[in-house]
């Protein structure tokens, strides 16, 4: 048998080799816009979900602490103090 640096040394790709990634899902945030004006609920946020097609969805509050990182397959749904949607955003 081989070892691996006999591998290596034979088809050096051969260990770069990746699956082939599954294709990211896009938010598409112009269709969850019908959610702005409404109050927020976890039926609102799995509806504007799924019309953007979001894989998540995450409710951002004023003043919450949140991760910087973006993610295409996400919806973001920004509430006022008072609860009501007043943006959506993809990230």
């Amino acid at each position: 048998m081989p070892s691996i640096a006999c591998l290596l040394a034979i088809c050096p790709g051969f260990a770069l080799t990746q699956p082939a990634a599954t294709p990211e899902r896009k938010c598409k945030v112009e269709d969850a816009r019908p959610a702005i004006g409404q109050a927020y609920s976890a039926e609102l946020a799995e509806d504007a979900r799924r019309a953007a097609g979001a894989r998540d969805v995450r409710k951002v509050e004023p003043g919450g602490a949140y991760t910087m990182d973006l993610r295409a397959d996400r919806l973001n749904i920004e509430v006022d103090t008072t609860g009501v949607v007043r943006n959506v955003n993809c990230g």
